[in-house]
């Protein structure tokens, strides 16, 4: 068994909305995806899609909710029927995951009041808010698309005939099985230290780095490269998990 951590989700860095999803004073959250800047059909906006607390996502950006209001969303990992499909060379690694295996999903998420609204000069953190518990793991390039609609077909680069026909080659996509969930609250894994560049940059935190101990990639999990959870490890990350709600 291992277990993998991903970060995922829409970020300061992520034009048009340039901000990150919510978390509220209780620890509930809005899982926010990254905007759609490919596909011509995806009907699904920040503005017509409601969250888990019956806003339109785009309520908790005032500052862009104009702008982004008919702005497509990039829904994955989509947590529905928990499929997760990336092109880029940095996660095709997730091909290897098998049955058993642990995909754990992180992302920024800035404090905000009860009714939403955002805390001026509040720093945002990373998340853990929600995870796969993998049932298989394919390569796109080995199937047609009728192949993988039955079990992939909600997620983004399936759906989309246009956006599957040219990530096709690169493409993996990975399904949880039914121990999968979003969290209900999510949980602060991050801290800040200073990178080679002196650049203060997120790090797992003192009592995350004991669960989930030395990470692939020098520790670092402020951009989305898998790390890869040491195998010495793996049973405090799994029993970790498993444990949240």
């Amino acid at each position: 068994m291992r277990v993998v951590l991903l970060r995922v989700g829409t970020d300061s860095g992520c034009r048009p909305v340039n901000a990150n999803g919510p978390i509220f004073p209780d620890g509930r959250f809005e899982y926010v995806p990254l905007p759609d800047i490919r596909s011509l059909h995806e009907k699904r906006t920040y503005g017509n899609t409601f969250g888990r607390m019956e806003r339109p996502l785009a309520d908790y950006f005032p500052e862009r909710r104009k702008s982004i209001a008919g702005v497509a969303i990039h829904f994955d990992p989509e947590f529905d029927t928990f499929t997760y499909g990336t092109p880029t060379r940095m996660q095709r690694s997730l091909a290897s995951l098998e049955a058993g295996d642990y995909l754990l999903f992180y992302g920024g998420l800035r404090q905000v009041t009860d009714d939403g609204g955002p805390i001026p000069r509040t720093p945002h953190a990373l998340y853990l808010f929600g995870y796969f518990r993998v049932d298989h793991a394919v390569r796109a390039r080995e199937y047609h698309r009728d192949e993988l609609l039955p079990t992939f077909g909600a997620n983004f680069h399936v759906r989309h005939p246009d956006i599957f026909v040219h990530d096709h080659e690169e493409l993996v996509l990975v399904k949880g099985g039914p121990e999968s969930r979003l969290l209900e609250r999510a949980v602060p894994i991050s801290d800040r230290r200073p990178n080679r560049r002196g650049r203060a940059t997120f790090v797992l935190s003192e009592p995350m780095a004991e669960i989930f101990g030395p990470l692939s990639g020098g520790g670092f999990i402020e951009r989305c490269s898998p790390r890869w959870i040491s195998g010495t490890f793996v049973d405090s990350a799994v029993s970790f998990v498993s444990a949240l709600m």
